[in-house]
């Protein structure tokens, strides 16, 4: 049996199903984050034991690591008090006011 083939049968193709929503999964993260990904494919085989003879439990397991984002950071500065502020304690603060509009210019006609 091909490898597609096994995938199709196991769990009635619920494996081939869930690895394929996956890597679709994986893909769309990829290329929206610009950033590198996995996706991990496990297959286990164990004898059923005496009796079962040429009988095997058939495990597939699946790990999905995508891309995480970058964090987020932001600027603070450190007060001489030992707290995080954002605006620059070592620099005035600017008095900054509206200044209203002006009245439109009459024409010298």
């Amino acid at each position: 049996m091909s490898f597609s083939d096994f995938l199709r049968e196991h769990r009635s193709g619920q494996t081939h199903d869930s690895i394929s929503a996956k890597l679709q999964e994986l893909v769309d993260t990829v290329v929206e984050q610009d950033r590198a990904g996995s996706l991990t494919i496990k297959i286990s085989l164990k004898p059923r034991g005496r009796g079962d003879e040429g009988a095997y439990d058939v495990t597939v397991d699946t790990t999905l690591s995508l891309p995480k984002p970058p964090p987020l950071q932001s600027i603070l500065y450190a007060t001489p008090d030992g707290n995080l502020v954002r605006a620059n304690p070592h620099q005035q603060d600017l008095d900054l006011r509206e200044i209203p509009a002006a009245s439109p210019h009459r024409s010298l006609a």
